[in-house]
């Protein structure tokens, strides 16, 4: 559902990020996992067509209920590693055959991110 819009040159959205409007979403960051990249309180833009992990770089996630920006690269073996880019958030790995059995979903691949100034 959606609770807030906030304005974007339609050419940036279309023509540099070769996203339609309905395949996006913005999300706010909560947490310091991603620092220095995002903090907490910036906003990302997701491009939602990428829930399969083709090429390494941040994704959202949802794993067993909490909602997640992590790095995602993609292993041998149908295994997706998640690390933070804070160092003190040591990585996961994912293993994507046991993807039936528990709660994990690629939601969309960050293409955008703003910063927020307090």
């Amino acid at each position: 559902s959606v609770i807030a819009m906030r304005p974007f040159d339609s050419k940036f959205i279309r023509q540099e990020l070769g996203i339609l409007h309905n395949e996006l979403a913005l999300v706010s960051v909560d947490g310091n996992s991603m620092e220095p990249l995002l903090r907490s309180r910036d906003t990302t833009m997701l491009d939602r067509r990428a829930q399969d992990v083709q090429t390494e770089g941040i994704h959202a996630i949802r794993l067993d209920g909490a909602l997640m920006l992590k790095i995602l690269q993609r292993l041998p073996g149908r295994i997706l590693r998640a690390s933070s880019a804070n160092t003190e958030y040591a990585p996961f790995d994912i293993d994507l055959a046991d993807e039936a059995q528990r709660d994990f979903c690629v939601l969309g691949r960050v293409r955008w991110g703003g910063v927020t100034f307090y």
